[in-house]
């Protein structure tokens, strides 16, 4: 046999080795089903048919249209300051609070103007020398507290800070009560800004008592 017959001969057989006879146990394929599964309509979560003409049925009501079950409310209950925090807060007030005394230690015309109010617009020197002795004395005294604040914070127990705390609200007190006495009297007082940061100061002083922080 010629090489040209067998190479025919090969090809043949290769060509009739890959024909399949079906037989009687061949499985009949199930073509009812849809050919492509990504329209199919049965057990589809996304599918909406029949089509719906409404979209809200029971109609809109605030239970319905506001819907918060998807927020989240944080609550902070470790909310405390820092009494160390607060004493220096109150430090800068106090010293805020005792400013005009000290202005008017050095200026003539804030000097007047302050004493207007209590001795009227032409005070006398000896008004003068009383007001700058009381500017002195009551500025010393609030430098002096500011002094022992600033020391108290050399301390670390809680429960001393604490104790401090309430004892500069008192002192704070005291301070602060002459000015609404006379606010309630009808009598000269301080500056509204200079009365606000004093009942400021004994609010933290009292916060920091009870709920102040290291």
């Amino acid at each position: 046999m010629s090489s040209a017959r067998k190479a025919l001969l090969l090809v043949a057989l290769f060509v009739l080795g890959g024909i399949q006879i079906p037989t009687n146990n061949s499985s009949i394929i199930d073509i009812e089903g849809p050919v492509n599964t990504a329209f199919s309509t049965s057990n589809d979560v996304w599918n909406e048919s029949p089509f719906r003409t409404v979209a809200v049925p029971g109609g809109f009501n605030l239970s319905t249209a506001v819907d918060y079950s998807d927020v989240v409310v944080l609550i902070n209950n470790q909310s405390e300051m820092k009494i160390k925090t607060i004493f220096k807060i109150n430090i800068a007030l106090s010293f805020l609070q005792a400013l005009p005394l000290y202005i008017s230690l050095f200026s003539p015309e804030f000097k007047m103007m302050l004493t207007s109010d209590a001795f009227g617009s032409d005070p006398s020197p000896d008004a003068l020398i009383i007001f700058e002795q009381f500017a002195l004395v009551i500025g010393l005294l609030v430098l002096g507290v500011i002094s022992l604040i600033y020391g108290s914070l050399s301390f670390n127990d809680i429960s001393v800070l604490k104790r401090l705390s309430f004892l500069f609200f008192a002192l704070s007190g005291f301070f602060a009560l002459p000015d609404l006495i006379n606010v309630f009297t009808g009598q000269p007082t301080a500056p509204l800004p200079v009365i606000i940061m004093g009942l400021v100061t004994m609010g933290l002083f009292y916060y920091g008592s009870k709920k102040g922080t290291i």
